[in-house]
């Protein structure tokens, strides 16, 4: 978890002096052999980066020139958008599982961020969700909107239950076969950033394949 903050974006805003320029998402999994069967489940720590405004006296950048003039401002734009695309997805979830027989939701997909928060959000999943605000009454319009976006979040109320545990000789199986194909794409060689995504699925492929033959072992 320390790498992952050391690794993370931050810069100066007229708002905050070391603001993060990015979210922030770590992933743990534990796997645990019952007899002969896998038992995985995983830990999403998400820090979300703060929702910014381009007008008024409470914005984060320079109002003199455009917020697309700056790397800044960029990072500013997207954290809009991507906050504004999951509180859409959430608040659609959310009415979903009011409907009786609802179709399986599809809300969360679009965006990386809402493709990364899925599984979290859905389904059988604990979630928490802390929100910051702040108490100087020049900054109540942006802690209402914080709040609200709790609010909504609180609606998601899943029913957790535990991961099924499976054979492990058919999960070591996959987890080879999916590294093997993964593996040769990235020989092959794909386009621009996907070559780096491609790249980390084999890495993760890797480490389950060790971790089960560990197992295995053990």
């Amino acid at each position: 978890l320390e790498q992952v903050t050391v690794n993370r974006t931050s810069r100066g805003t007229k708002m905050n002096d070391t603001s993060s320029r990015s979210h922030c998402v770590a992933t743990l999994k534990l796997t645990v052999l019952e007899g002969g069967a896998v038992r995985t489940s995983r830990l999403q720590f998400f820090d979300l980066m703060g929702s910014e405004r381009f007008v008024g006296q409470n914005a984060a950048h320079d109002t003199s020139q455009s917020s697309k003039a700056t790397a800044s401002g960029w990072e500013g734009i997207f954290s809009n958008f991507s906050l504004m695309a999951l509180y859409s997805c959430i608040e659609l979830a959310a009415a979903n599982r009011r409907k009786k027989n609802a179709p399986p939701d599809k809300s969360m997909v679009g965006m990386l961020l809402t493709k990364l928060l899925a599984g979290s959000l859905q389904g059988s999943a604990l979630t928490g969700m802390i929100t910051c605000v702040s108490q100087s009454p020049r900054n109540g319009d942006e802690a209402y909107s914080s709040l609200r976006y709790g609010t909504t979040m609180s609606k998601l109320l899943n029913k957790a239950k535990p991961q099924p545990a499976l054979p492990i000789e058919n999960q070591l199986k996959a987890a080879q076969r999916k590294h093997t194909e993964a593996a040769a794409v990235v020989a092959r060689g794909v386009m621009g950033k996907y070559q780096a995504q491609r790249q980390a699925q084999v890495s993760a492929y890797r480490h389950t394949v060790d971790v089960l033959e560990g197992l295995l072992a053990a």
